[in-house]
C-alpha cells in the first residue's frame, strides 16, 4: 500500500512532497509543545493548538484519500496522521487547562 499511496499524484502539492510538508509540520508541533510545557507562554500554546487542529484536519483528508481516491493504505502514513491527531488532542487538553488556570506543572 505504501508504494501505491506514495507513487499516486496526491503525493505531492507541485514539486513539494506531502512527507516534507509533514516534517516541518511535525517540527513545529515539537517546537511549539516543548517550548509551552517549559515557559507556559500562551503564544506557543496558541500556535501549538493551531498548528495540531489543522494538522490533524489535513491528516483525516489524506486517510479519505487514501481510502476512497486512491485505494490502499500505507501504515506508516497512517501512524503518523495518529501522532499529529493525538498531539491535537494534547494541545486541546492544555488549552481547557490553562483557560481554567490549572495548567499541569
Amino acid at each position: 500500500g505504501c508504494a501505491k499511496v506514495e507513487a499516486s499524484a496526491y503525493s505531492s502539492i507541485g514539486p513539494i512532497p506531502i512527507a516534507l510538508v509533514g516534517v516541518v509540520g511535525s517540527a513545529v508541533l515539537l517546537a511549539s509543545s516543548l517550548h509551552y510545557l517549559r515557559t507556559r507562554s500562551m503564544v506557543s500554546l496558541n500556535i501549538w493548538v493551531l498548528a495540531s487542529v489543522v494538522g490533524a484536519a489535513i491528516e483525516l483528508v489524506l486517510i479519505a484519500i487514501q481510502a476512497f481516491a486512491i485505494g490502499a493504505w500505507c501504515g506508516w502514513c497512517l501512524l503518523y496522521g495518529l501522532t499529529v491527531i493525538l498531539s491535537a488532542g494534547a494541545a486541546l487538553i492544555a488549552a481547557a487547562q490553562a483557560e481554567r488556570g490549572s495548567a499541569p506543572r
